[in-house]
């Protein structure tokens, strides 16, 4: 079954399962919760491919990865990222989620997007997973496509499931645990900063 917005704020209220959650939605792109799921934010994290590098599947988790793609951070709510035209980054969202074992979430691109060429790719939240979402958004026009941190990216659709003998227990268990998430109800505020601001960062991230 399908939750709807009732059943999704019924939820949060008993599970706390989004970080920060907003009853309502706010600006454009739009967050928050909706009708049927809830539209998250884009975090202010991005990682592109280093030029002419091979990835492997085994290379997303540890040094792999790091050592074969750029990390680029923006530092305010607001900014504007440039996903260049045929190009993939690889980013994070605002929200942690700490999914309940009888729920499991599938996301999918705002349409305000997929309008412009640009599509993020579908992740499913599992049963007892913990963490902050990471996905991918593909540029597959051949126009400059610019996305805005903490402005909506995907939708978060939760479907009620038979509790699984086995919750996840997964490698992407806890990703970026290090992020202390505030639950609040409030929005952040306007971000309507046209200004792209990026700088390097060598950390590591899950």
């Amino acid at each position: 079954m399908l939750l709807n917005d009732k059943q999704i704020k019924a939820k949060q209220k008993a599970w706390g399962m989004i970080k920060p959650f907003s009853n309502s939605k706010m600006e454009f792109p739009s967050w928050g919760l909706g009708t049927v799921g809830y539209d998250i934010r884009l975090g202010p994290i991005f990682r592109i491919p280093k030029a002419r590098v091979v990835i492997e599947p085994g290379d997303v988790k540890g040094d792999d990865f790091n050592e074969k793609t750029q990390m680029v951070r923006t530092l305010t709510d607001g900014e504007l990222f440039c996903v260049e035209p045929q190009s993939a980054v690889w980013v994070q969202s605002m929200e942690t989620f700490k999914m309940p074992n009888d729920l499991v979430g599938i996301s999918q691109g705002k349409s305000t997007y997929n309008r412009c060429g640009l599509i993020v790719s579908q992740m499913v939240l599992e049963p007892g997973w913990r963490g902050r979402l990471e996905f991918s958004l593909m540029n597959v026009s051949e126009a400059r496509i610019f996305v805005k941190v903490g402005g909506g990216i995907a939708q978060i659709m939760f479907h009620t499931i038979g509790e699984p003998d086995a919750p996840y227990n997964g490698n992407f268990q806890e990703a970026d645990p290090d992020v202390e998430a505030d639950s609040t109800d409030d929005s952040d505020g306007d971000h309507d900063s046209t200004t792209a601001s990026t700088s390097e960062d060598g950390g590591d991230e899950s």
